[in-house]
């Protein structure tokens, strides 16, 4: 990106559209505000999905000993705190803000599929999704990168092609289901027209 950067710079200043010293402050600009790249998000989110999926072997090991009071306590306990931390990081951009975020959005997941299990709550599948979806769409536009936003927009179409599949024969929703990428292209164009993201 830099040396890009750097060539189109120097096609600049021997066009005298910008001068050297201008070039020098852009490209100094360039090195130190977006130091922070993909491969460092990269990292933090294969950590965070390992730390995750670790907690989530120690408490499926053991989850018959735990009463459902206690699965709902530390449940809220928990996404509680990552919601608090995403708090105090909110302000501070960076890869720890990002994936406290995605962390908080997959909460509420876990949070449904708990309450479904603990109360032995049947729906259709498309229901708990959309409703996820629902919940997570505030969140997904205040992430820094677009990983969350990414993964909402994987999610609602999760969503929509599961109740589209719960359709009657005849029913317009696969219609809807294939009319979805041009809502979600026109959804977008607005939301980054008014400034959103």
């Amino acid at each position: 990106m830099i040396f890009n950067l750097r060539k189109k710079l120097e096609e600049w200043v021997r066009s005298e559209l910008i001068s050297p010293k201008q070039a020098q402050s852009i490209l100094h600009y360039e090195a130190v505000e977006k130091s922070t790249g993909w491969i460092l998000y990269g990292i933090t989110g294969i950590g965070a999905t390992a730390l995750a999926s670790g907690i989530i072997s120690l408490i499926a090991a053991n989850w018959m000993a735990f009463s459902a009071t206690f699965k709902l306590c530390v449940y809220f306990l928990v996404h509680g705190a990552v919601g608090a931390g995403f708090i105090q990081l909110s302000d501070r951009p960076g890869p720890w803000r990002e994936t406290l975020l995605i962390l908080f959005a997959v909460f509420f997941l876990a949070g449904i599929g708990l309450v479904s299990q603990i109360y032995h709550l049947h729906s259709a599948p498309w229901k708990a999704a959309v409703f996820f979806v629902a919940l997570t769409f505030p969140l997904s536009q205040l992430g820094n990168s677009r990983t969350l936003a990414h993964g909402w927009v994987l999610a609602s179409f999760f969503a929509c092609g599961t109740w589209a599949a719960d359709g009657q024969p005849g029913s317009l929703r696969w219609e809807f289901f294939t009319a979805y990428p041009v809502i979600l292209t026109a959804l977008s164009f607005f939301l980054e027209r008014w400034g959103i993201h």
